[in-house]
């Protein structure tokens, strides 16, 4: 299997783990047993939600996005 590299993974749905934070660090070795390593990672939050209540988390997710991007770039 060839090695997927350069790439990164923006990972959604987390928003109800406690260990959302983490989550990557916890599972980096799976990714590794796949053939996957990911130049970088950010866990976002894709919605607004209801009345926009995950609007500020969604703002900060798009920015950290972007920055992972450029650097990447």
């Amino acid at each position: 299997m060839m090695p997927l590299r350069n790439a990164f993974l923006l990972l959604s749905l987390l928003w109800a783990l406690r260990t959302r934070y983490t989550w990557m660090d916890e599972n980096e070795e799976t990714f590794k047993q796949y053939g996957m390593q990911p130049a970088g990672h950010v866990c976002v939050t894709a919605i607004k939600g209801v009345r926009g209540r995950l609007e500020e988390r969604y703002r900060d997710s798009r920015t950290k996005a972007h920055i992972l991007l450029e650097q990447l770039a």
